[in-house]
């Protein structure tokens, strides 16, 4: 039936005699490591491919410790071995401690070695460089590996190269332009975009069973069966949310907040999240902007006790976009970045919880801009943030609490009842000095406020489902408020002033 048999050996690796001094905290491809990657190869219009290594921990070499495993009766019946005869471990094996660390090792010395540069802000993440005779550098190529699985993309030169590693390492599958990486399902387009989502994971969660009675007890609490099963859905709802759904971020987090207290309402609340999940499909893109016209924007907000438990919460939503988007043009937008949590400090009004939601926003954004700068050119001082970003393209961050930006855009010193929220406004100021504007949007406008609480995010479905925004000059946005037919309006579309400026 052309089935092939298969077996593995795998070793007691939590009998190793050196388990809590032995290296074995091998890195994996960060979230923001594999955008970085994935707008790499968008932006020059490469083709986005993706492999994997066979047998990878195989490949290991060991560290010279001297370790011995006792055979498997099989293996001592096969290699004729004696009653008390034991195998030399010398190599990497299944099962072994620091096995997914000396694969590491190997396959970075491999690339190393093939002429690729290891990026200093994400060890997972190589780029293939040549001197492009103006003083800078060309890229030929960007490679994130996630333990045995690589994404990538690049020019004639780095596919030669790449060849080169697989007489190293044999690969197992090779797939280009559509394919399945880390559980999200990407297709590169036409245009060179790159479209990835999990819509299927969604679609396959399945949801919490609660009995009619249960449902006729909301305030009763769960049992250790259905804190189980909540658990579990919380987990697989999680994963999305991080990686693809920043939609349903906010109530995600709730949920895992009140998973220790849970009560029947809470499973019912999570099968309305799945189920919301479910119903509105999102997909997100990485869009081909020109390498030098890339830029970033975040919109930062920030809720003052906004639960049952009386934390502040931030949300941050970082979007690559161009240069007409400080200009107040209409242009395209796609999310790099989004969190969705607690602000770990006791704040004691809506200022200062959005003073220092903005500080940590506008850290996130300093280092998707300098990591940017690093995959165009690994020559770049990144260890300057601040002179480095001098010479990118300017960026934006933006809030919706006038009075923050009141006191960060004046040249008085702020005055404010907090001076916890004094010392944060000033410290946001000088971050600005790094080549970044403030701006501020009606909180109509806001694209992160369902990060921050539970509530309806269509406004922000929207958004992402058009692929288009606009920022407004303040000194004109409109003073009446809106409703939420209009919200949705504001990000479809904009004045055809603003659309021809």
């Amino acid at each position: 039936d052309g089935q092939r048999a298969k077996a593995r050996l795998v070793i007691i690796g939590y009998e190793d005699p050196d388990i809590d001094v032995v290296s074995n905290d091998a890195p994996t491809l960060t979230k923001d490591g594999r955008m970085a990657v994935l707008q790499t190869v968008a932006s020059n219009q490469w083709q986005l491919i993706s492999f994997d290594v066979s047998t990878a921990f195989l490949h290991g070499r060991g560290d010279g410790r001297e370790l011995g495993i006792h055979p498997t009766p099989e293996l001592r019946e096969a290699l004729q071995m004696g009653p008390g005869d034991q195998c030399a471990l010398d190599g990497g094996a299944y099962g072994r401690i620091d096995a997914p660390y000396l694969w590491y090792c190997e396959f970075r010395d491999e690339l190393i070695k093939q002429g690729c540069t290891q990026c200093p802000l994400d060890p997972c993440v190589f780029g293939l460089y040549s001197p492009d005779g103006a003083g800078g550098m060309k890229c030929h190529g960007a490679l994130g590996i996630h333990v045995d699985d690589g994404i990538a993309g690049g020019d004639k030169k780095f596919h030669d190269m790449l060849r080169r590693v697989e007489n190293r390492f044999k690969f197992g599958a090779f797939e280009k332009g559509e394919f399945k990486y880390t559980g999200i399902h990407f297709k590169q387009w036409d245009d060179c975009s790159i479209e990835y989502d999990q819509i299927d994971y969604v679609d396959k969660i399945s949801p919490i069973s609660v009995s009619k009675s249960r449902r006729l007890q909301p305030n009763a609490e769960v049992t250790s069966e259905e804190r189980s099963s909540l658990r579990s859905l919380i987990g697989a709802l999680q994963y999305a949310a991080v990686h693809t759904r920043p939609d349903i971020s906010a109530k995600v987090g709730e949920l895992q907040s009140s998973v220790v207290k849970a009560t029947v309402n809470e499973l019912l609340l999570a099968n309305k999240v799945l189920m919301e999940a479910k119903q509105h499909k999102v997909s997100l893109m990485v869009l081909p902007i020109a390498p030098n016209e890339v830029t970033y924007c975040a919109f930062s907000d920030a809720s003052f006790l906004s639960n049952k438990q009386n934390n502040a919460h931030q949300g941050t939503l970082i979007f690559a976009t161009t240069p007409e988007l400080i200009e107040n043009r209409r242009t395209v937008v796609a999310p790099v970045a989004w969190t969705s949590k607690k602000i770990p400090r006791v704040v004691r009004s809506t200022l200062g919880a959005e003073a220092a939601a903005l500080c940590n926003s506008i850290d996130r954004l300093l280092w998707i801009r300098v990591l940017w700068a690093w995959m165009k050119n690994p020559l770049c001082n990144w260890r300057e943030p601040e002179k480095l970003l001098q010479h990118e393209k300017k960026s934006a961050v933006v809030t919706d609490c006038r009075s923050l930006y009141d006191l960060l855009t004046r040249t008085a010193i702020p005055q404010c009842s907090e001076h916890r929220t004094t010392i944060e406004c000033l410290l946001i100021r000088e971050r600005l000095q790094e080549n970044c504007l403030a701006r501020w949007v009606s909180s109509q406008a806001m694209l992160s406020d369902c990060l921050t609480k539970t509530m309806d995010s269509q406004v922000l479905r929207e958004c992402l489902k058009s692929g288009k925004y606009c920022l407004r000059d303040e000194n004109h946005v409109l003073k009446e408020r809106l409703d939420r037919r209009q919200r949705i309006e504001w990000v479809k579309s904009h004045s055809s002033a603003h659309q021809t400026e």
